[in-house]
């Protein structure tokens, strides 16, 4: 079977390799970089954009189903606005994984 990708489609995959790997952009269509799902207040999700962890506050029907507090995302951004944006699972389960581990250490040296 082949798969028809569009110009958008390759193009806005090519700006995020891109900006992903060498801080690319173009005029217009976003940065991209990632983010954390800081905290859940009503309808609103709290970001943390890196790189400097700044603030960041938009209506969670802005971002992909299932995020919680903790979630690793991809951002494209304009300004406050998010342009595009998906949960990078991965990113995400290692954060878990390091803060459980870290638990069980904190836990351990505490029993001893």
């Amino acid at each position: 079977m082949r798969h028809h990708i569009t110009g958008k489609v390759l193009l806005t995959t090519l700006l995020y390799v891109s900006t992903m790997m060498f801080g690319h952009t173009v005029e217009g269509e976003g940065t991209w970089t990632e983010a954390v799902v800081d905290r859940l207040e009503g309808e609103y999700a709290v970001l943390l954009v890196e790189p400097d962890e700044a603030e960041l506050m938009i209506p969670i029907t802005e971002l992909p189903e299932g995020v919680r507090d903790g979630v690793w995302l991809d951002v494209r951004l304009e300004g406050d606005m998010v342009l595009d944006a998906a949960i990078d699972q991965e990113h995400t389960e290692e954060r878990e994984r390091k803060a459980r581990d870290l638990l069980e250490r904190l836990k351990a040296k505490w029993n001893e």
